[in-house]
């Protein structure tokens, strides 16, 4: 097994203590909404980025609009290595097509706007700020 840096060794403490934490303030627990962790691979080396995705294990790879995606479960967790498309794929281009758009002309556009006159108006704008308990401990109570 690799030794760890300094630096990771101190993210695994502190997922152990968070997890030990969340363990004893279950009513804190039930607030917890994070069911993703994400791992933004940077960079645009696609062999480097499938050998961090082999470490995943067991792993189902996706694809969106956007990213190339490698998760693996944990429990009710989800673990995400994501990388752009631009970065790890190579973009083939399979066809392409002669679509027809309606436009408005921009020189009629221009000539309109610059036909219209610009007024001032008056409006209110809420000015707020906010006023939270000076002590949480009081507040508790």
């Amino acid at each position: 097994m690799n030794e760890l840096t300094e630096e990771q060794t101190a993210k695994i403490v502190g997922l152990r203590e968070l997890a030990d934490f969340l363990e004893q303030t279950p009513e804190l627990l039930d607030m917890v909404s994070f069911q993703n962790m994400y791992m933004f691979y940077r960079g645009a080396d696609v062999q480097d980025f499938a050998r961090k995705a082999l470490l995943m294990g067991n792993f189902t790879k996706s694809s969106d609009g956007r990213y190339l995606n490698v998760e693996r479960r944990f429990g009710s967790i989800n673990l995400q290595l994501t990388a752009p498309h631009e970065d790890v794929c190579e973009k083939v281009v399979i066809d392409s097509v002669e679509v027809e758009e309606e436009q408005r002309d921009p020189e009629l556009v221009r000539a309109a706007l610059e036909a219209i006159p610009v007024v001032k108006v008056t409006r209110t704008v809420e000015r707020t700020e906010w006023k939270c308990p000076p002590s949480l401990v009081e507040a508790a109570r």
